[in-house]
């Protein structure tokens, strides 16, 4: 739960995306703002997209169901970076918290 809340999802959406079933999700993460597409293909494979404006960025096409949130969470939230990303954290943590870093 605290890893899909660090996304700020602010909506979801079931929809066709190029003729699939899809979930739309408008996100407000750190790495990427804007909507995350879901789409299950014909093969039982997850395929996640990024959506900003008019760009789209397919970030994997065979994604299985037990991957899909470490897949979003990377695209859209922590990176590839693990130290990058709990320094990160433990800034934000100590601007919640008022503490000095």
């Amino acid at each position: 739960m605290p890893v899909l809340m660090s996304w700020g999802i602010e909506e979801f959406a079931a929809t066709l995306y190029r003729d699939l079933p899809a979930l739309r999700l408008k996100v407000n993460g750190r790495l990427h703002t804007g909507f995350v597409i879901v789409v299950l293909n014909g093969s039982d494979y997850y395929e996640v997209y990024l959506v900003k404006g008019i760009e789209v960025k397919c970030v994997n096409d065979e994604v299985c169901f037990d991957e899909l949130g470490d897949v979003i969470d990377r695209a859209i939230e922590s990176g590839t970076d693990k130290a990058e990303y709990d320094k990160f954290c433990e800034q934000e943590r100590a601007k919640l918290f008022g503490k000095a870093v």
